[in-house]
This record gives C-alpha cells, structure tokens and sequence, in this order.
C-alpha cells in the first residue's frame, strides 16, 4: 500500500472509528482480517490484510466468508482487545498501531503493511509482544515472537518516492477507504484477467503442439500408406512380366 494513500485511510479512520467497539473480529482468509466495529452512530467493518503484495488497510462494504473455527490469532485478538482507542502512524513509515482496550488491559495492534513481509503483530503494555499473525524467528536483529521486546522495521529510503501529494488524495466528499477498495478491487481484476489470459494461452499452445504431432504422425502414415502403394505396384509389374 502506497504511502501516501495509507496516511490518507488513517486521517478517515482516526475519524471514524477512534473511540469505537469491537463487537466481532473475523479472519475470512490466512492474511485477512475483519473488525466489526460500533462507535456510537453506525456500524463498520475495518478490514485489515497482511497478504504479501496486496497488504493494505480500509474500512470496507464488502462481506466475506468466515470459517466455523477461528485460527489461532484471530481467537488470540477476540480475546485481547475490545475497543480501539486511537490510530497513529509510526516513523513516517507503512505501520499503523492501534492502541486497543480489552479484558486484560491496554495492549497495542501493530499493522505493518511492508509488503512481503506484511504483518499483524499484538504487543503489551510493557512493549514484549504477545504474538504475532507471523512468527519469524529466524531473524537475528528483529525477532517477532512472544515474549521479545517488540522493534519497528527499518524503514526504506524508497517510501518518499512513494509520496504523491495531497492533489492525488480523493475528493473530500468521498471515502478514502471506497476509493482504496475499489483501486485494489480493479487490480485484482486485472491480476485475475491476466491471470485467465496466461491460462488460455497456455491452453492453446499445448493444444497447438498436440495437433502438430497429431499432423505429423498423419503425414508420416500417408508417406508410409504412398510408399506401400508403390511397393505393390512394382510386384504386380514383375509377376505380370
């Protein structure tokens, strides 16, 4: 998700859901995740997705199929957090922190939309994570695991190339979020169309090279059926010589 848009979602987020309850949390995907949210006026659906290249975060109008048993995380934040309190951006970079409420305390919500290595990641009051959507462990200088003292991701020279400028922002009068899931919603349909073309034209070419071997074994029939034909001429010539 692009900077820019990202520091556009969270200005309308921090209006409209600042404050707001959590009434249900559902995971319809491994890297997706839906709050339904009430704060005070209407109801919202905040989706949240750490799926690599296509990370991103938005209030959204869209319903999703949920499974009968929650994973892991997903129960992990049902039973952790209740209420989102407020949403900020750290070090001018793609992560989001929602510092939350819930039975046990404060904790906080750390949306790190950093493509490939996207991730939710719940962290408590002290800093110490709790847990983490992705477990990585395999990382010497940023450990993402329970129990480990929770440390931002480098941040990339390259975001501020990805800064466009306020003139590129949605009209006021429209939702940032409707405009970021339709953005992502036309790509994904260009993603998916080039995906169907790939496949036709896979398609074609295997049933191109069958119809060539299929010709060529005909051609060689023909050369063989010519060649017997010949054959049986010239011994109806000797025997009626």
């Amino acid at each position: 998700m692009e900077l820019s848009l990202l520091e556009n979602v969270i200005v309308e987020l921090t209006e409209k859901i600042s404050g707001a309850r959590i009434t249900k949390i559902h995971q319809p995907a491994a890297d997706l995740f839906i709050f339904r949210l009430w704060n005070g006026s209407e109801n919202l659906k905040l989706l949240l997705s750490a799926a690599p290249g296509n990370s991103r975060l938005h209030l959204t109008e869209q319903n999703f199929a949920n499974p009968f048993t929650p994973p892991r995380f997903c129960q992990l934040l049902r039973s952790r957090i209740s209420r989102i309190l407020t949403i900020s951006q750290l070090n001018h970079d793609r992560i989001v922190q929602f510092e939350c409420a819930g039975p046990k305390g404060l904790c906080r919500l750390l949306v790190e939309l950093t493509g490939r290595s996207s991730n939710l990641v719940l962290v408590a009051e002290d800093g110490r994570i709790i847990d983490a959507l992705k477990r990585v462990q395999s990382n010497q200088q940023r450990l993402i695991a329970a129990g480990q003292t929770y440390v931002l991701p480098e941040r990339p020279q390259i975001l501020e190339m990805q800064r466009k400028g306020p003139e590129n922002a949605p009209p006021e009068e429209v939702s940032v979020s409707l405009a970021v899931e339709k953005l992502y919603a036309q790509s994904h349909g260009l993603k998916r169309e080039k995906d169907v073309r790939g496949l036709i034209e896979d398609s074609l070419r295997k049933a191109q090279k069958k119809l060539q071997r299929r010709l060529k074994n005909i051609e060689q029939e023909q050369a063989n059926q010519q060649g017997y034909e010949q054959c049986k001429q010239r011994g109806e010539l000797i025997l009626a010589n």
